[in-house]
C-alpha cells in the first residue's frame, strides 16, 4: 500500500494494490486553484490508465509547484523504477512525463495569469519554475504567446465581448 499525506491538508492518497483503486482528498494547491479544476494537459480521467500511471498522475498534479520535481524523486516515491515508470507513462499517455508536467505547469499558469494579480515571475515560481525567464519561453512555446501578452490579450478579448454583450440588452 502507498499512502502520501501533507500536514497542510494538501494532498492524501492512499492506495492498496490488491483493489487497484486510488482515494484522492484534496483541499487546495496552494495556489488557490483546486486541482480538480486543472486542465490536466488533456487527460481529464485518470480511470483509464494502469495503477503505477494513475500514481505518477496524481503525484505529478499534486507536486508540479516544486520546482525540484524529478522523475527519479517521484518514482521513488510512488515504488516504481524511474526508468519503467517513463516507459509505461509514454506507452499509456502517449507523452513522456516531462512534457506531462509542463502541460500541468501551462495550465496552472493560465489559470493564475487570467485570475489573478500576480507577476509573471510570481506565477513562474508558484507553477515550479525558478526562473521567470524560462518560465516565458516555455509558455511563449506552448501556447504561442508570451504570459504577458496572454494575459492582456485575453482579458481585453473577455471585456470586449462583454461589452458589446450588454449594449445588445
Amino acid at each position: 500500500a502507498i499512502k502520501f499525506s501533507h500536514s497542510d491538508s494538501i494532498i492524501k492518497i492512499e492506495t492498496t494494490e490488491k483493489s487497484n483503486k486510488v482515494l484522492v482528498s484534496v483541499k487546495d494547491n496552494g495556489i488557490g486553484i483546486p486541482k480538480d479544476n486543472l486542465r490536466s494537459s488533456g487527460h481529464p480521467s485518470i480511470e483509464q490508465y494502469s495503477f503505477h500511471v494513475r500514481n505518477a498522475i496524481l503525484y505529478i498534479r499534486n507536486h508540479y509547484s516544486d520546482s525540484s520535481l524529478s522523475i527519479e524523486k517521484m518514482a521513488e516515491d510512488i515504488g516504481i523504477s524511474s526508468g519503467r515508470i517513463s516507459v509505461l507513462f509514454k506507452q499509456e499517455v502517449s507523452k513522456t512525463i516531462n512534457e506531462y508536467i509542463t502541460g500541468i505547469r501551462i495550465d496552472a499558469a493560465i489559470d493564475l495569469l487570467l485570475h489573478s494579480n500576480y507577476k509573471i515571475y510570481e506565477i513562474a515560481d508558484r507553477v515550479g519554475y525558478r526562473s521567470s525567464q524560462y518560465f516565458s519561453q516555455i509558455f511563449l512555446s506552448f501556447t504561442g504567446r508570451k504570459p504577458l501578452d496572454y494575459r492582456k490579450n485575453t482579458l481585453t478579448t473577455i471585456v470586449i465581448g462583454d461589452s458589446k454583450n450588454e449594449s445588445k440588452k
